[in-house]
């Protein structure tokens, strides 16, 4: 399955998965939003397709393309189970992406998905950071 957004062709892998018994027959859906590093959740703002300032707002930015693609695949922030986080350098940026998550989340950290955060050397196009997703979807009208 791809999501066209401006013109740029986003891949999105799906997987079933057996998430807990229910009166639908075939079993939800586990959306995984994966998007190539050179495309994907970075800051880029997709109605020019160029990089977001350096700090925040690019963070904000990467944040905010992942939501978008999760709600073009029929989700919302509330239904992301893990977060995965690439920062070329975690003293500077994580506390920047800490901010983002209580601006997308709320202040209470236990609504919060999971987050992985990993120090990479090196981006694609010296980036500061890619956010990958992972999305719990229903399949949606299979039941009624």
């Amino acid at each position: 399955m791809e999501l066209d957004v401006s013109g740029w062709r986003y891949p999105v892998y799906c997987r079933s998965v057996a998430i807990a018994p229910s009166a639908c027959s075939r079993p939800p859906v586990l959306i995984i939003l994966l998007v190539p590093c050179d495309i994907g959740m970075r800051g880029i703002y997709p109605s020019n397709s160029t990089l977001a300032p350096v700090g925040l707002p690019r963070i904000r930015q990467a944040f905010q393309n992942m939501a978008t693609l999760a709600e073009m695949a029929g989700a919302d922030l509330n239904a992301c189970v893990r977060l995965v986080v690439y920062t070329t350098d975690m003293y500077r940026y994580r506390p920047m992406c800490n901010d983002v998550q209580i601006e997308l989340w709320g202040a209470d950290a236990n609504k919060h998905p999971p987050r992985t955060i990993i120090e990479v050397d090196r981006l694609n196009e010296d980036d500061i950071l890619e956010v990958e997703g992972t999305f719990y979807v229903p399949r949606a009208g299979l039941c009624g």
